[in-house]
């Protein structure tokens, strides 16, 4: 229990940090606010980039990270591995220390999901955007760092969507897939989502697809290992994650959403747009108890839950239940992220150990 409270502690200090530099917005200087920001991610980047043997992947990725210094770039290109995996594991060669792979992914991660927070920050309060990402989504890093790196990299780039700049979105989309190449599969959303007559059944043809294609995404994997390019995740047609209580999570907030879903679209018309992503997470996630890869999947969708959850206080007009929602938010939250670390080891993120304590 020691190691919950020790990321309970170290992610509300994270947010205590951020929200005193976003309520003193206009009472401090931009240097001491960007001060306050750096102070704030360096905890989280700190404890990602130092923990060892925490993760279900973890030594899966430092012998990888092994195995990648020992080849020449032309085997590196040739290899199962993404390039920008390659790279970074190149570099910690410089320093003779694969630790240092696991210090730029903190970063890299860490940070374009702050950037993602800042892109919404005239409709969300960043501290609350934090306070889900953290919670709900960070520790998953700590097993699948590479694909997590990808949908913060995609989550930042929802931007792109929303202000219908296809080059930006293909380029950012491009630079996720060094990482981790089911990032593709948001690039189809970009059309869908922006359509410009009504695509409500645009939306719901989209829906049914993703769901007939989920029921049969063995069939599609295995015509998908006959391209190079995505060969190796045919790996993921196998196994459950029997993620029964995540998908009841899931529908949970699925139902709270569509309590609040007018208002917030009214609030913020990206907001359906934002829903709609999710609804197809859920989908993706309901149908994961099939076959892994959809779980995997799906986190390219729910992310936007760091959008959707925050602008829920900001959508409630009355003072008094604006603040029981916020607590109540609060407190639902932290308990999810007890039972998932904690009562179901989730990610293996416990107990929490550093690279100084390796033996």
């Amino acid at each position: 229990m020691g190691s919950v409270v020790f990321y309970i502690i170290s992610f509300l200090i994270c947010i205590i940090i951020i929200y005193m530099a976003e309520k003193n917005d206009k009472k401090i200087s931009e240097k001491l606010k960007i001060l306050l920001f750096v102070l704030a991610l360096l905890i989280p980047i700190v404890i990602s980039g130092i923990r060892y043997n925490v993760g279900t992947d973890f030594l899966t990725y430092y012998y990888s990270i092994d195995n990648i210094n020992s080849m020449s770039i032309n085997q590196l290109l040739q290899s199962d591995y993404e390039i920008g995996f390659g790279i970074i594991a190149k570099i910690a060669m410089c320093f003779n220390e694969e630790q240092v792979v696991f210090v730029i992914f903190a970063i890299l991660t860490v940070i374009f999901a702050f950037l993602g927070i800042l892109n919404k920050k005239e409709k969300i309060s960043i501290s609350l955007g934090m306070l889900v990402y953290l919670f709900m989504f960070f520790t998953s890093s700590f097993n699948g760092m590479r694909q997590c790196l990808a949908v913060v990299i995609m989550f930042f780039a929802l931007k792109y969507i929303i202000n219908k700049r296809f080059v930006k979105f293909l380029l950012f989309t491009l630079f996720a897939m060094c990482f981790h190449k089911t990032a593709i599969v948001l690039l189809p959303f970009y059309f869908i989502l922006n359509i410009k007559n009504d695509n409500s059944l645009i939306k719901l043809v989209s829906l049914v697809a993703v769901t007939v294609l989920a029921l049969n995404i063995d069939a599609f994997l295995n015509i998908m290992s006959n391209i190079e390019l995505f060969e190796k995740y045919t790996v993921y047609t196998t196994g459950s994650i029997g993620g029964i209580g995540h998908i009841v999570l899931n529908i949970l907030i699925l139902f709270v959403l569509s309590i609040y879903i007018k208002r917030l679209i009214h609030y913020d018309k990206d907001n359906e747009k934002f829903f709609f992503l999710y609804l197809i997470g859920v989908i993706l996630s309901m149908l994961s108890l099939k076959v892994v890869a959809l779980a995997r999947i799906s986190s390219y969708f729910t992310i936007v839950l760091i959008y959707l959850l925050p602008a829920i206080p900001k959508v409630i007009k009355e003072k008094k239940e604006k603040e029981c929602i916020t607590i109540l938010m609060f407190m639902f939250i932290i308990l999810l992220f007890i039972l998932e670390v904690y009562v179901f080891g989730m990610s293996d993120v416990i107990p929490y150990q550093t690279f100084i304590e390796r033996s």
